[in-house]
């Protein structure tokens, strides 16, 4: 593949520190890296990190995403 495998580094991360881990979405893609985080932990997923952009649209962004997912009490920091 193409340059870095967002959803594998996800899985490993999950794999070591299990489903309740933090995981930093902000990275590539957010909308990506949002749905690979779910797709690696699950809806347990235990929270999402954004670091830069708009962190007011960003998190309102990432929330609703989240619950469409079914992802309703992972934490966004």
């Amino acid at each position: 593949a193409d340059g870095p495998d967002e959803l594998a580094a996800f899985r490993g991360q999950v794999d070591a520190l299990g489903p309740g881990t933090t995981l930093l979405v902000d990275t590539y893609d957010i909308t990506r890296g949002v749905a690979n985080a779910v797709a690696a932990a699950g809806t347990s997923l235990g929270a999402v990190r954004i670091d830069s952009g708009d962190l007011v649209e960003l998190t309102r962004q990432v929330r609703n995403q989240l619950d469409d997912l079914g992802a309703t009490q992972t934490r966004i920091v």
